[in-house]
């Protein structure tokens, strides 16, 4: 019913295709998430549409996390929080993200999982390794190597149901770059399987400087 759509406003198709989306699971919206970044695949109208869920989804198949849940959370992992905003900042496919401020006066972003999360995510990967298998039972499909694909991405996609792999990477990416001193990272504060502390640290989104690159260059094919 929507193809029609699709031949007269391709972008108004893939802002549907975009909600349908992030009314599914956590790995579908993870799909997307990763679809949005690769422009050497997919249309800019795709990716535009699919990179606002970099920024914020959704998930009606989650309760959201109250701030009273964030800071009795913080206080069993006996930190000192002093204030946290009364809404979250971003709201993604695997967790929530609170801003606020420690009793010592560091701004920090509070980074929650969401609950029940985890198991819609093993359902969702269950599901999509199911459907590569029977893909490379398939002889037309079979070159395509889907199911070695797929094995890759629930690797990293359940990597991120544990904070503390975060919390290691960001420490990496810090020793990595320390030389280069216009270069900042979030720095670790706290961090359990399912609650990261953060220093709060100014910058964009993934999906914004890709938008403003996609305009920068268009502006110079115009020109």
């Amino acid at each position: 019913i929507y193809w029609p759509v699709w031949f007269m406003d391709p972008t108004t198709f893939w802002n549907w295709v975009s909600a349908r989306i992030d009314s599914c699971g956590p790995c579908f919206i993870k799909l997307a998430q990763w679809a949005a970044t690769r422009r050497d695949l997919f249309p800019d109208q795709v990716c535009a549409a699919l990179g606002r869920m970099h920024e914020s989804v959704s998930a009606p198949w989650s309760k959201t996390i109250e701030p009273a849940e964030v800071c009795l959370s913080l206080r069993d992992a006996e930190l000192d929080v002093e204030s946290l905003e009364s809404r979250p900042y971003a709201s993604g496919s695997m967790a929530e993200v609170y801003f606020g401020r420690l009793g010592d006066g560091t701004e920090v972003a509070v980074k929650c999982m969401r609950p029940g999360v985890k198991h819609l995510l093993e359902a969702d990967l269950a599901w999509l390794l199911r459907l590569s298998s029977w893909a490379d039972s398939m002889a037309p499909l079979r070159l395509l190597h889907l199911g070695k694909a797929v094995e890759e991405f629930c690797e990293h996609v359940q990597m991120q149901t544990d904070f503390r792999t975060e919390a290691s990477h960001l420490e990496q990416f810090q020793c990595n770059f320390k030389e280069l001193a216009f270069i900042r990272f979030p720095s670790p504060l706290y961090a359990s399987q399912e609650l990261l502390v953060l220093s709060r640290e100014m910058g964009k989104e993934l999906s914004r400087v890709f938008r403003e690159a996609v305009a920068f260059g268009q502006q110079s094919v115009d020109q």
